[in-house]
Order: C-alpha cells, then structure tokens, then sequence
C-alpha cells in the first residue's frame, strides 16, 4: 500500500526511523502500558515529515480509544466517585473532564 502525504497529499512518501511511544490500555481489565513502534515518513515532494497511530489508538495521545471508552463508561455509570475512579485508572480528573467534553 502506498502512502500519501498527510499535508500535501502526494503519493511519494519514504519510510524514515520509527520511534517508541508508550500507549496506555486495558488488558485482562487492567491498565497496561505497552511499548509499540511509531512508523515516521517524509513526503518526497513537500519534505515534512509525519508519523501514523497504530490501531486503536489516537494520534498525539497516549491512550487507546478502548481506554478512555472504558473509563467513560465506568464515569456514566455513577457506582464510583471521580476521585476513586481516578485513581483507580490513575488519571488526573481534569484529564477525565477534558475526554468527556470531546464526546459531548
């Protein structure tokens, strides 16, 4: 498959050095970190690079869609308070405030 360019959209774009990120989730109903290899391309004709979030996660953040789902849905349910459920998924709340006005 070929890649386009995010900015200019031209096709001819190169693989350069992959970076780590560490990415929070859920495994086994438990928050995980994993380390996972970032992909970065430079666009041949425009010269910027840029880099694709691997599944399930969100570009530019740390944690997986399925994370802050779960989280939201633990929040909407009202069993726990927000600083249990904060510390809980260990989290600060204004980081639990700012995904539930993105869904809003």
């Amino acid at each position: 498959m070929k890649k386009t360019c995010i900015y200019c959209g031209h096709p001819g774009v190169f693989a350069i050095h992959p970076y780590h990120k560490m990415i929070i989730t859920i495994e086994d109903g438990r928050r995980t970190e994993i380390s996972v290899d970032v992909p970065r391309y430079r666009c041949r004709l425009c010269g910027r690079s840029f880099s694709t979030a691997p599944a399930d996660s969100i570009e530019n953040a740390s944690y997986t869609r399925h994370f802050i789902n779960k989280v939201l849905q633990e929040y909407s349910s009202r069993e726990i308070s927000v600083r249990t459920l904060c510390d809980k998924w260990q989290i600060s709340p204004s980081t639990l405030y700012a995904w539930k006005k993105e869904i809003a």
